[in-house]
Parts: structure tokens; sequence; C-alpha cells
């Protein structure tokens, strides 16, 4: 296991589908364009599904607020 910290401070597997996912929200965060990321969040939509879209927001936005404190 590769320890790894999430932006709430949990700590878990680098290699874990968790990790990933916070992983992706950073990618989508740091995309140039709204456009862009709008257009990433909806092709999860029709490839992942509705539940797998409102994770990455999820996490996205945890991300963002704690940047912003």
């Amino acid at each position: 296991m590769n320890p790894v910290k999430t932006p709430l401070g949990e700590i878990i597997d680098s290699s874990s589908e968790e990790w990933r996912a916070w992983c992706e929200a950073r990618h989508v965060l740091k995309l140039p364009k709204l456009n862009d990321r709008q257009l990433y969040i909806e092709s999860i939509t029709k490839v992942r599904g509705q539940k797998a879209s409102q994770t990455l927001q999820d996490n996205i936005s945890v991300i963002w607020n704690l940047s912003k404190s």
C-alpha cells in the first residue's frame, strides 16, 4: 500500500478507486476553460452515468472550496 492523503485528510491507498476519483477531479479543475470542464463532466455522465458524474462534481466542489479557505 502506498498511502496518500485526500483533500479531506483521509489516508487511502494510491492505487484505490477513491484516489483515482480525487485525481480526476483535480485534472478537471486544471482544464483551462469552463466549457472544457463542462464538456468533460457531460462526457462522464454519458459514459459512466449520473452517479459517477455527481461524485466527480462533488469532489471538484470539495477541492475548489478548500482552495478558497
